[in-house]
């Protein structure tokens, strides 16, 4: 895959509009489905051996956000099946980016935020454009050349709300919608280049 596709981000306040409007319009899949994701990864986490589904299930996730930002319906759960059709792709691709920013983090903070905006569009373009490992990291690369500073500014922001979010006991119940969301509408919103694949 050619890896120079130019990308041209939205503002983030029609960034922040999306997301809003993506929730408010489907609260019951978006909150019932954070719950899923957030039961099931906890009941992986805690048996160690199911540690390596998260990816597949964040991922499908994730999917399921962006096709709500297409306007699509999404049904409660689907986004399991889904995240599985990738579970290779998403489970290689997320240790690489686990190791490359514990990696860059242990040489310098800054190195390991450099990498984790680098990669930011990883997951989302596995999803939707269907791509290998390595064309997804190219991907999410040539996507953010030019525009690092952008993204930064939206992971921060983005951030910034998750945490206030989840200061309450209830906000644990929508943050996955709203950090998901915030995301897929980023890379909906944006004007680039890419081939999808069949």
């Amino acid at each position: 895959m050619d890896a120079t596709s130019l990308y041209k981000p939205p503002l983030i306040d029609d960034v922040i509009k999306q997301a809003y409007h993506g929730f408010v319009d489907n609260p019951v899949p978006c909150i019932v489905n954070s719950i899923i994701l957030i039961a099931i990864c906890a009941v992986a986490a805690v048996t160690v051996v199911g540690i390596p589904l998260i990816p597949a299930f964040s991922g499908g996730f994730l999917h399921a956000m962006l096709r709500l930002v297409r306007g699509e319906k999404i049904e409660t759960g689907d986004f399991l099946r889904i995240g599985f059709k990738k579970f290779g792709t998403l489970l290689a691709a997320n240790l690489i980016m686990l190791l490359g920013i514990i990696c860059g983090l242990v040489l310098g903070i800054i190195p390991g935020i450099y990498l984790m905006i680098r990669w930011f569009y990883v997951n989302i373009v596995i999803m939707d454009q269907h791509l290998t490992v390595s064309d997804a990291f190219a991907c999410s690369s040539a996507m953010v050349k030019g525009i690092w500073w952008e993204v930064f500014a939206l992971w921060l922001i983005m951030t910034i709300m998750v945490g206030i979010i989840t200061a309450t006991c209830i906000g644990w119940f929508i943050a996955p919608a709203v950090e998901c969301l915030i995301i897929a509408s980023f890379y909906h919103l944006g004007k680039w280049d890419i081939p999808s694949r069949p």
